[in-house]
């Protein structure tokens, strides 16, 4: 009887470990994937009058923490939000609202796999950004956000021929034909 029932433990103590792995493997890809892909969280707006196919934008950064906003971020966001947000006036004379690049929702989901490679960390979205000041603002927002504020100047001429090539934004031309 004692044999039975060791027998018995050993059969539900191998039952409770496979199932414990079971649920480990399927819940933490879920935490990990909530925090690997968090959204870039951004303000930007003008910042004057850049100079022949540049845009100077001025973009703020929300972070938990000051050193999480990064150069690359900064650029991310200014380049982000030219082709995808546009940039609205703030008051500098002379500098009027650009448009975004992309305009259409549908485009930006339908060429998911070129901006996913374009926007990846180091990605081409480097190229077509520059920092401006090296001086950046950082202000805390609340408990647990701080807001990182720089000056990015962005080739919007050479972003949108790279977007007309792709495909992703027709040529001024064709819309005349």
């Amino acid at each position: 009887m004692l044999k039975q029932y060791l027998m018995k433990m050993k059969t539900k103590r191998f039952l409770w470990k496979p199932l414990i792995m079971l649920m480990i493997s399927v819940v933490c890809p879920f935490f990990l994937q909530a925090k690997g892909n968090d959204p870039l969280k951004y303000d930007i707006a003008s910042a004057g009058v850049g100079a022949d196919g540049y845009a100077l934008v001025k973009v703020s950064l929300y972070v938990d923490k000051p050193k999480k906003a990064t150069v690359s971020l900064l650029k991310k966001a200014a380049v982000h939000g030219i082709i995808f947000r546009g940039v609205s006036e703030t008051g500098v004379t002379g500098f009027n609202n650009l448009r975004p690049l992309v305009t259409s929702a549908a485009a930006a989901q339908q060429h998911g796999d070129f901006f996913n490679a374009f926007f990846q960390s180091d990605g081409q979205y480097l190229s077509y950004a520059d920092m401006v000041e090296s001086t950046t603002e950082t202000v805390k927002v609340n408990k647990k956000e701080y807001r990182v504020t720089t000056v990015v100047k962005v080739n919007r001429n050479q972003l949108r021929t790279v977007l007309q090539q792709a495909g992703i934004v027709r040529r001024i031309t064709e819309g005349f034909n």
